[in-house]
């Protein structure tokens, strides 16, 4: 199983494209990138001049540049404000920590002020201005904490609004544009746009990321198919014997929903947060009959089923630029059940006279169900197929007596 799943990764990863290079002696080499439609600035590159070259490694330290796929990385030593960003990490401190690195920046503009970009290994992104012969700046941003009225508060330094201001002095109507301008690549780039068109009306402003590749992509759908669901119940207590002596057969019972694949940006594509809104139910009915002695008898009848809306959330990876696409995803289930059968049914025969009881199976209900789930599937073109596995904690809310259900899904699905 191992190697199978090493195989596929593999499989999965490698990504050769068109691109060029450009050594530390200025010389441009045509050739391949394994390209990787990277989230997060690389580290290295591999390289090959033909499909059967020979793969060469290459850092920021080893070439000037590259290009792959509308992508335009640059080697530069910069400085890096290492200060976290996440509210778990932050500090009292507004001032930033610089670290200098060589690293591949990401060119998101260029003109007369150039835009770049990095994110690093922490996901923290970063962007840099350069202009004239003023060296490549980074921008500031800090989040941290600062204590007002005895409550500990997030605050935030903008610094970059400052540095902007002192570049685009030469255009003065841009002062209120930086003051509305976010941290975000959208609002820069435009800011940049807007500048270099400001001061050189007639050059060109080149853009070389695509936006649209940066943001997530939304898939809405819908799925259909059936469930295969097993009820156990446990108890140290003989008087639960009627449910946990039972062997419930499987209950199979169709099930329908919509459903949101959110493919997160970059990647290839290869990371996505599916979420699904659906339909389920089982039910059972196990009925056994006690003999005593003659003439003196029970029989039993258990009936226990639920109807759910189930949504269900999974991190899942797909395996990108391939016709037939698998996935697999791992998440949670939450399950609201509206509807609920739950009886227990005894009749006592005894020598002719019959009584007949009937009272809850379970006393106390759960009408919240949490699980667990996972899946593997494949999509071709619009349409999906999946099977699925959860278990969830079950409809007995009684402390002496747990219970847990098993599900198979077995799943077809179009989106849009």
């Amino acid at each position: 199983m191992a190697i199978l799943l090493t195989g596929i990764y593999s499989f999965a990863q490698e990504n050769y494209k068109s691109a060029t290079i450009v050594t530390k002696g200025g010389d441009t080499l045509s050739g391949l990138i394994d390209y990787q439609n990277w989230e997060r600035n690389p580290l290295f590159i591999l390289f090959k001049q033909g499909e059967s070259g020979r793969i060469h490694r290459h850092t920021p330290k080893d070439i000037q540049s590259f290009r792959v796929e509308g992508d335009y990385y640059f080697s530069a030593v910069v400085g890096v404000d290492i200060t976290p960003r996440e509210t778990d990490y932050l500090t009292y401190s507004a001032k930033p920590i610089i670290e200098v690195d060589t690293v591949f920046l990401s060119v998101y503009l260029l003109g007369k002020a150039s835009l770049y970009a990095l994110v690093d290994r922490d996901a923290k992104q970063h962007y840099y201005i350069e202009k004239d012969s003023s060296g490549i700046v980074e921008l500031i941003y800090i989040k941290y904490l600062k204590q007002v009225q005895r409550k500990t508060t997030i605050q935030k330094n903008e610094r970059y609004k400052g540095q902007l201001n002192y570049f685009f002095s030469d255009c003065p109507a841009m002062k209120k544009e930086i003051s509305n301008t976010d941290f975000q690549p959208e609002s820069l780039i435009d800011l940049f746009k807007n500048y270099n068109f400001c001061v050189e009306p007639n050059e060109e402003t080149v853009q070389l990321t695509n936006n649209e590749t940066r943001k997530a992509e939304f898939n809405f759908g819908f799925v259909a198919g059936a469930t295969l669901t097993n009820l156990k119940f446990y108890s140290s207590e003989q008087k639960f014997d009627y449910l946990t002596e039972q062997n419930f057969s499987n209950s199979i019972k169709p099930t329908v929903g919509i459903s949101l694949n959110i493919v997160f940006p970059r990647n290839r594509g290869k990371w996505a947060l599916y979420n699904e809104l659906a339909y389920r139910s089982y039910d059972y009915t196990e009925a056994w009959h006690e003999f005593i002695r003659e003439n003196y008898f029970y029989d039993h009848a258990v009936s226990i089923g639920a109807t759910y809306i189930k949504m269900s959330n999974f991190i899942r990876y797909q395996i990108p630029d391939k016709t037939v696409r698998m996935y697999f995803h791992l998440g949670i289930a939450h399950g609201y059940a509206f509807q609920i059968k739950n009886n227990y049914k005894v009749e006592k025969t005894f020598y002719g006279s019959t009584t007949v009881k009937n009272e809850p199976a379970i006393s106390a209900l759960r009408t919240y169900e949490m699980g667990i789930a996972g899946g593997v599937g494949a999509e071709f073109k619009k349409f999906s197929a999946e099977f699925r596995y959860e278990i969830g904690n079950g409809i007995s809310s009684l402390i002496n007596l747990s219970s847990t259900s098993h599900t198979f899904f077995f799943l077809l699905g179009y989106h849009f």
